[in-house]
């Protein structure tokens, strides 16, 4: 029993990637025991005990500028309360970098992708017999709905298309380096992935996974990238009618920029330096337009919702720390390989790059699944980069 004890507690940052998108609460439970292993490593009567990179003055920068952000907050109580849920997203960037950094990225990968698998079953179950579940029992939530498209477990297509673009370029790029048993699995997450995420009717979902895989080709071969590219072009331009006819069927696009050009330009203009104050989107749009027909949910954009909420200090460190996990990565395919470290960290930067291109028509960070998913992958990434610096 002490034996499944130590491992359950050993396996628990896997177990939280396991249990993410499906069933949150036993995510929540099981990351405790990695915060309190976390927590007991940290010796406050020294400075930190490895240097701090050019990454960890932008996280710090970050976490600053949003701080100044809640403080000056339009609505303080409810700032003050996404604050918390925000800081557990830097914590859980800075345990999975640990964990990398420990030569754990490998087995973290392989949770997330047993993760998907339960999620894509779910969504062909979904589809196939019509499911509508939603189990509420105080914290305890499973929700399945097929309003507008699949959701899986996520609640929502747009969350289950975001989703699926986290996962599914890792399992393409680590598709070459893995045994049969496993690429028997990663044939099952890309079929039945590609699959569900044409079935949320998400266009922006499909041009991003597009724009990846096409970026995932160039860096591998660039001639091939070419060739592929002029071959999309010109089915474009054979199918446009169709194409066009499922852009206009399922987007929502006049709605987002109806939202873009009434609530968040002028909200930005208004709250330039350090926006209205994190999570106060939703309540201060109803300030610049009341009207039914524009989403006061959030902005649809990353970019746009985090220049309206923490402003353009807060904006500008955020995608500074998304651009130092970038510009290492690159740097470190051009020094190596684009398949250093077995093609995990292709996959973890295709993985930010896809939820980056379709960030500029949706907003998913803050979704907190998703978000934590998102900056446990930056993590992820930072510290297999830092492994393979330490190693050579």
């Amino acid at each position: 029993m002490k034996r499944i004890l130590k491992k359950i507690l050993d396996e628990s940052l896997g177990l939280f990637l396991f249990f993410l998108p499906w069933l949150p609460i036993f995510a929540y439970l099981s990351i405790i025991p990695s915060f309190w292993k976390g927590i007991r490593k940290i010796n406050f009567k020294k400075n930190p005990p490895f240097k701090l990179s050019f990454f960890d003055y932008a996280l710090i920068s970050f976490f600053l500028a949003v701080s100044f952000s809640v403080i000056f907050s339009t609505f303080k109580i409810l700032s003050l309360g996404a604050f918390v849920l925000f800081i557990l997203y830097l914590a859980i960037c800075l345990l999975t970098r640990e964990a990398a950094r420990n030569g754990k990225s490998s087995e973290l990968v392989k949770w997330f992708f047993y993760s998907g698998l339960i999620v894509i079953f779910f969504g062909i179950l979904q589809y196939i017999l019509k499911l509508r579940i939603n189990i509420k029992y105080f914290i305890f939530n499973f929700h399945l709905s097929t309003n507008g498209g699949i959701t899986s477990t996520l609640g929502n297509p747009n969350r289950l298309a975001e989703y699926l673009l986290l996962l599914l370029p890792l399992v393409i790029a680590r598709f070459l380096y893995q045994d049969i048993k496993e690429k028997i699995i990663s044939g099952i997450l890309v079929g039945g992935g590609v699959f569900l995420l044409f079935l949320t009717r998400s266009v922006g979902g499909v041009g991003a996974l597009t724009a990846v895989i096409l970026i995932f080709i160039f860096l591998k071969n660039r001639k091939m990238g070419i060739a592929v590219f002029i071959v999309l072009v010109i089915f474009f331009f054979l199918n446009y009618k169709l194409i066009l006819e499922f852009i206009n069927q399922n987007s929502a696009l006049d709605q987002r920029i109806q939202g873009w050009k009434n609530i968040a330009f002028p909200l930005i203009k208004d709250h330039f330096l350090l926006g209205s104050g994190l999570a106060t989107y939703r309540k201060i749009s109803y300030h610049y337009s009341s009207s039914a027909y524009i989403p006061h949910s959030h902005a649809h954009s990353i970019y746009l919702n985090y220049l309206c909420e923490i402003g353009i200090l807060g904006a500008s460190t955020l995608f500074l720390s998304i651009g130092v996990f970038i510009k290492k990565c690159l740097t470190l395919f051009h020094r190596k390989s684009f398949f250093v470290a077995n093609g995990i960290l292709i996959g973890f930067f295709l993985a930010i790059v896809g939820a980056l291109i379709y960030g500029t028509v949706e907003t998913f960070i803050d979704y907190f699944q998703l978000g934590l998913l998102f900056w446990a992958i930056i993590g992820m990434g930072i510290g297999t980069i830092e492994r393979i610096e330490r190693r050579t």
